[in-house]
């Protein structure tokens, strides 16, 4: 649930960046970024703990870490270009949307590993199917 509210500031936060009329709304947008950034490093790492057994823990734990690098690599290459070729509102309007897609997979997508038995909550460990 912290996950989904981070994705949701989130993508809010890029829609008041989109809106911007002053540097002034950057004030509360970063702050929002703030938040997000915080409710996705607590949470995001301790989840990993709970979808994985202990001898598959460093694997998901390795790419769990690596993942959003490469998306720090990338989104800013892409965003750039973006901003450069169609300007800041599209680039911002691009971005919000991407991340009411990804709340939307983290919403429906990812079953809360907590609610049901591990197995269920993972689709694929390791190439196979743990259920079975």
């Amino acid at each position: 649930m912290v996950l989904e509210i981070a994705a949701l500031l989130g993508t809010f936060s890029v829609l008041l960046a989109t809106f911007a009329s002053s540097a002034l709304w950057f004030l509360p947008i970063l702050f929002l970024q703030g938040a997000v950034a915080a409710a996705t490093v607590i949470s995001g790492v301790a989840i990993l703990f709970e979808f994985t057994s202990a001898e598959n823990r460093p694997t998901y734990i390795a790419l769990g870490n690596m993942a959003p690098s490469m998306g720090g690599v990338i989104a800013p290459l892409i965003g750039g270009w973006l901003a450069e070729t169609a300007g800041y509102r599209t680039m911002f309007v691009v971005s919000a949307v991407i991340g009411a897609l990804g709340w939307a997979l983290l919403r429906f997508a990812v079953r809360e590993p907590r609610k049901g038995n591990l197995a269920a909550s993972v689709k694929f460990e390791g190439g196979r199917n743990p259920s079975g």
